[in-house]
């Protein structure tokens, strides 16, 4: 009997137990089902985040613009909606439009405004608070109170949610004004801070607030208005989620006819965009003086003087220069001591026995030769230290003046310049 065992039928055996196994995994923890998938924006509406709010104002009988500049502002009956807006970074720019508020203006900002809260504060009387992450209960006992979970925060919304993932709440409406609808008393509100509320510390003309505190509020400012919210539901998708299209009007408080701008600082722009955009002129000025300067400063093409003649200089030409040049650079003392040694040489050949008499008969025996003063001559012989430049050349000159008398072997004619050089 044949008891030998085939071990490869056995690995194949395995692998097929294997893949069997895989097969049945998967089919127990996969199904199919379908999800639908938001299309992205394109054309006008991808780059355009007001595209929706003008789309809307438009078949409203309003007129719409949309910029990145404030520029001139707009009559006083018109409205501005503001998104991304650096509200303190140009303070002349606020002014303006604090200015064109108080004169009738109706202003929108949402919770992209980029600003201090301070000067909000100061300005509107609106101040946001934190919601505390646990909220007590008068009405219960210490028991039944319970902490809500909290949820983790986005630093600002997410605009490609899906409807589904959206958190909307009705919200109560305020609404002080004569005209207000009786029928209505709430808004639905999405994507809004609910861990965020405002305080006003004037009164609210119209507003939307939920259990926390205002989630939007309109105060009245001069003759026109401001209306904050928590939220930001005007811009890309928001305009189609909740109630946000009724809430639009509600808002601006639109008219058919009205003027609508909406604004919105450029998303990342560069700070020498900016400088030139708002300082244009001094960036020129600035420009032109650098260039000023480095014209002026510049290394130049030719020479700034004229060349001077290549002509050969005379042997006193020569003379004086290498004396300027060996004054120029501290050699006072050799040019004397080279003076001294040239009248020394002469007067060993015209005067007997000049090495064998001291300093004084020397003196005095230079003196007899040449017929100048003794006294001018040892002052001039023994010229020492530093002086000025007169001192040194007249020394020179003297000692140069008695080795020239000794070598005309002429005193007489030697006396008659004795008063120049004393």
């Amino acid at each position: 009997m044949n008891t030998t065992v085939d071990r490869s039928l056995i690995i194949k055996l395995i692998v097929l137990a294997a893949l069997v196994l895989i097969a049945v995994w998967i089919m127990n923890n996969t199904y199919w089902a379908e999800d639908t998938i938001p299309k992205g924006l394109t054309g006008e509406a991808a780059t355009n985040p007001f595209y929706a709010a003008q789309k809307l104002s438009g078949s409203l009988g309003a007129r719409s613009e949309w910029k990145h500049v404030l520029g001139d502002l707009p009559s006083t009956d018109s409205i501005i909606v503001l998104a991304y807006w650096h509200w303190d970074v140009i303070a002349k720019r606020r002014e303006q439009l604090e200015r064109w508020v108080h004169e009738g203006g109706r202003l929108i900002v949402d919770s992209s405004l980029i600003a201090n809260d301070t000067s909000l504060k100061e300005w509107l009387g609106i101040e946001r608070h934190e919601v505390p992450a646990k909220h007590d209960d008068d009405t219960q006992d210490d028991d039944d109170k319970e902490e809500k979970p909290k949820k983790p925060r986005s630093p600002k919304p997410n605009f490609l949610k899906q409807a589904e993932e959206r958190e909307c709440d009705h919200l109560t409406l305020i609404d002080h004004r004569p005209d207000a609808d009786a029928n209505r008393n709430t808004y639905q509100l999405c994507s809004y801070d609910s861990y965020q509320y405002m305080t006003a510390s004037q009164s609210v003309s119209w507003g939307l607030r939920d259990s926390h505190g205002l989630q939007a509020a309109r105060v009245a400012v001069g003759r026109g208005s401001v209306t904050m919210f928590n939220a930001a539901p005007f811009v890309y998708r928001e305009m189609i989620y909740g109630e946000h299209g009724l809430l639009f009007v509600a808002a601006t408080q639109l008219r058919r006819g009205d003027h609508i701008y909406f604004l919105m600082d450029e998303d990342g722009v560069p700070l020498l965009k900016l400088i030139w955009r708002y300082g244009s002129p001094v960036v020129v000025l600035a420009g032109l003086f650098v260039l000023a300067a480095l014209w002026r400063n510049g290394m130049r093409f030719g020479p700034m003087a004229a060349p001077r003649d290549g002509a050969r200089r005379s042997l006193a030409e020569q003379i004086i220069g290498t004396g300027h040049f060996i004054l120029r650079f501290n050699g006072d003392q050799a040019l004397h001591a080279a003076a001294v040694r040239a009248l020394t040489d002469v007067a060993r050949k015209q005067i007997a026995h000049y090495d064998r008499l001291n300093t004084q008969e020397r003196t005095r025996a230079l003196a007899k030769e040449t017929g100048l003063d003794e006294e001018a001559l040892s002052y001039a012989i023994h010229f020492q230290g530093k002086r000025r430049a007169a001192d040194l050349r007249h020394a020179i000159s003297l000692l140069e003046q008695a080795r020239r008398q000794l070598l005309s072997a002429n005193p007489s004619h030697a006396t008659s310049n004795h008063q120049t050089y004393n």
